[in-house]
């Protein structure tokens, strides 16, 4: 069984910026920045605001949470407004025009 999860097609998720996909029972934000795709756990550690909704700068490869604006570095999950609150970063590929996200294990 691989570890790799189909969450849509490259083109689509292209065009759309940002998507929310549920993997394994966990809620995943899937983000086109100019770096390529990543993804990230789609709750802000702040107060649970969904990442997927918030305002994606594609070219700084960065999220903002709507709900209270803190912001995130989508490489590296680093919270540019309170750096001890990270979010947890899956790998993303693209295989036949398709994209998948392999997840990452949760913070302690």
């Amino acid at each position: 069984m691989s570890d790799w999860h189909p969450v849509g097609p490259e083109d689509e998720l292209r065009d759309k910026g940002a998507a929310a996909v549920q993997i394994d029972g966990r809620e995943v934000a899937v983000f086109w920045t100019d770096a390529g795709f990543r993804a990230v756990d789609d709750s802000c550690p702040h107060a649970g605001g969904p990442l997927s909704t918030g305002i994606a700068c594609p070219d700084q490869g960065t999220v903002e949470c709507l709900w209270h604006g803190w912001s995130f570095d989508l490489t590296t999950g680093e919270c540019r407004t309170a750096p001890s609150d990270a979010l947890v970063t899956h790998d993303v590929r693209t295989n036949s025009g398709q994209v998948e996200v392999r997840l990452r294990a949760e913070p302690a």
